[in-house]
């Protein structure tokens, strides 16, 4: 069984839709590969990732809770397979006397991992299967975003023609993190002109 450590390194809207795309990266940032979830789940990571707090309890919130009253913390979170677009999970929690492993759904694993500081992996057939090597996605630095709070710095005035142009091609790429990018630099421009 061999793995990778992963985090996630974008959010993106997806087509529109009330779904989205979560960039994960691996620990080296040489590999990259999208997950699909809903827009509550993604919305709620990057509330995360910006380290917003919730002013409501989560479901989130009661599974720590269960945890803690059953003396389990989480030790780690493994995405080992992925079948017809469906990533498996495994969310692994040990405790003094026992370890126990759950399945879980990709999004809520990662949720977990990132509110009990724990690492998620990949399996490296996961990451053969729907990896993108990083020198084949070209992120603009113009334009790039992060989910830690990097903010983007236009250089010069560009059209909204040019920029959307811009953002075609970056979808043509798949390289979603640009493509969402230039989306909310044409929508800003839009907006104040």
């Amino acid at each position: 069984m061999q793995r990778e450590e992963v985090r996630v390194r974008y959010i993106a809207e997806w087509n529109g839709s009330s779904m989205r795309i979560v960039l994960m990266e691996t620990a080296d940032g040489k590999t990259y590969f999208p997950i699909i979830t809903a827009a509550g789940e993604a919305d709620y990571l990057n509330q995360l990732c910006s380290r917003e707090d919730s002013k409501r309890p989560t479901p989130y919130d009661l599974v720590e809770g269960l945890m803690e009253a059953g003396g389990f913390h989480l030790q780690e979170v493994y995405i080992y397979k992925v079948f017809e677009g469906v990533f498996f999970t495994r969310l692994q929690l040990v405790s003094e006397e026992r370890q126990l492993a759950l399945e879980s759904r990709v999004s809520d694993a990662v949720i977990l991992a990132i509110r009990n500081h724990c690492p998620v992996y990949a399996d490296k057939e996961v990451l053969e299967r729907v990896g993108v090597a990083s020198s084949r996605l070209k992120f603009s630095q113009a334009f790039a975003s992060h989910v830690e709070g990097d903010s983007p710095e236009p250089q010069g005035e560009q059209s909204v023609e040019s920029l959307e142009r811009m953002l075609q091609e970056a979808v043509e790429k798949e390289d979603f993190e640009s493509a969402s990018s230039l989306r909310d630099r044409i929508r800003e421009l839009k907006g104040n002109g």
